[in-house]
């Protein structure tokens, strides 16, 4: 019965501390997705995604403090599920129209003591800049609850400080005494910047700057770096040569595993829309040896022997999530899984299709093996996250030092 009642006990302090991390993170951020929010708990907490989605929509004390809508997301065109702080509800529109100026940076620093802190007591109190202005504004002779209310928005906004520096100015007892405020304002500011603002997706001021002038070293030279692409795709008569047998082989998939059964026709077909293709590529790398086997044996198309060879290499292709790296004057460098492979484009070259201001760039992608090259087959998924300059780095630092792959 001891040994029940200590496992209980572990398991409520367990759950007490995964409250204390979603609430702190959601009064830090004002609203935050509750896909994002999950994402980020399966990082910090031994949970299971469902056992989080379960926790988020029915855990009485995580409701109590934040309340589940759907709001659409322009950037995914989509109505999404939004975990809002109750108490922030009435400035949500500012918050979101200030978080569209910063929305290239994210916040990649997830530090649970500090959301557990501020859980308990609205602020971080073991910042010593914030705990010093705490008592400071507490020592001040007026009532200053309502005062740390609106510091509190400040933050969250990022916006306010000279009206809320005037409404101080203006309070009468601190008028009539002759009170200084001059150094207050001071550590005012410095605590503001140290504190994490919904507005800046959950960074401080101070570390926004920071990633601000990193984000803009790196697009200098990003810029400095970047070599126009010539000859990096094939030339017009490989090109279609390789859309006619592929294009073969996707309809032999489509018409025998009915996959799309309103596309009849991809063989020899040009300006098909990308996304109707796409679930037919997915189940032709499902199982790529065998069905591609069964398509030599039958050969629909009557193609000849060396053609046939060259679909059958196809078996060597890869179909996965890579990162478009780097553009080389006759190749584009993409990252999966600690390689490099140097690719070419199909009918025009990479970097016409994405700039290499964009990089690195999350695709999903299918790399073939084509004559002597790497070919992509001209369809890509683009995945719409930020990366940040840290990520860039390390997509960087993987492109150097790994071995290039120029055959599969």
């Amino acid at each position: 019965m001891l040994a029940l009642s200590k496992v209980n006990m572990k398991n409520a302090k367990k759950l007490d501390e995964l409250n204390e991390f979603l609430v702190g993170f959601c009064k830090v951020n004002g609203n935050v997705l509750v896909e994002t929010l999950i994402s980020i708990a399966l990082q910090l907490f031994d949970h299971s995604e469902e056992e989080l989605r379960e926790h988020i929509v029915n855990n009485k004390l995580f409701r109590y403090y934040v309340m589940l809508d759907y709001k659409y997301i322009e950037s995914l065109d989509s109505k999404m599920i939004v975990a809002m702080y109750s108490d922030y509800y009435y400035v949500m529109d500012r918050l979101d129209e200030n978080r569209k100026k910063y929305a290239l940076l994210s916040n990649s620093n997830f530090d649970l003591d500090m959301y557990k802190n501020i859980f308990y007591n609205n602020f971080d109190t073991s910042n010593k800049i914030v705990s010093k202005f705490l008592r400071e504004i507490k020592a001040l002779p007026f009532f200053w609850n309502r005062t740390l209310e609106e510091f509190r928005i400040c933050a969250l906004l990022n916006e306010g400080r000279e009206e809320l520096k005037e409404s101080i100015s203006n309070v009468p007892i601190l008028k009539m005494e002759h009170i200084d405020l001059t150094n207050f304002f001071d550590l005012m500011d410095k605590a503001l910047d140290d504190m994490p603002s919904g507005a800046l997706n959950g960074m401080t001021p101070n570390q926004y700057y920071k990633k601000s002038k990193e984000t803009i070293e790196h697009d200098i030279k990003k810029e400095k770096e970047y070599v126009k692409q010539t000859n990096a795709h094939l030339n017009e008569k490989d090109a279609k040569k390789f859309y006619d047998l592929y294009f073969s082989l996707l309809e032999y998939v489509n018409n025998k595993y009915h996959i799309n059964t309103s596309l009849k026709k991809i063989y020899k077909q040009h300006f098909l829309d990308p996304n109707t293709l796409v679930p037919v590529i997915e189940y032709l790398f499902s199982d790529k040896e065998n069905i591609i086997d069964s398509y030599i044996i039958e050969n629909p198309h009557k193609f000849t022997k060396d053609d046939l060879n060259v679909i059958k290499k196809f078996k060597d292709g890869i179909r996965e999530t890579v990162v478009i790296a780097k553009f080389e004057e006759e190749y584009t460098g993409v990252v999966s899984d600690y390689k490099v492979y140097m690719i070419k484009g199909v009918n025009s070259n990479i970097d016409e299709i994405i700039s290499y201001k964009q990089l690195p760039y999350l695709v999903i992608m299918t790399l073939l093996p084509f004559k002597d090259v790497i070919i992509y087959d001209g369809i890509m998924t683009g995945i719409p996250v930020g990366l940040g300059v840290n990520f860039a780095k390390m997509v960087e630092n993987d492109y150097n030092k790994n071995m290039k792959y120029y055959h599969l």
